[in-house]
């Protein structure tokens, strides 16, 4: 499990995985999808969701 914060606002959110298909190389990119996420967020305007859903292994470029 680790954490995520956002650099422009101080939110601060938990990413985690199932035990059975924990894999740190796709968390970490799950992170850094995360954190530019936040960042248009911020440029619309908008307020970070309570719960974001994470693109899958297959969907992450």
């Amino acid at each position: 499990m680790n954490v995520v914060v956002c650099s422009q606002c101080g939110q601060r959110f938990t990413l985690s995985h199932d035990v059975i298909s924990q894999d740190a190389a796709l968390a970490e990119r799950q992170m850094a999808w995360l954190l530019d996420h936040f960042v248009w967020d911020h440029i619309q305007e908008n307020k970070h969701k309570a719960v974001i859903t994470l693109p899958a292994s297959a969907e992450m470029k």
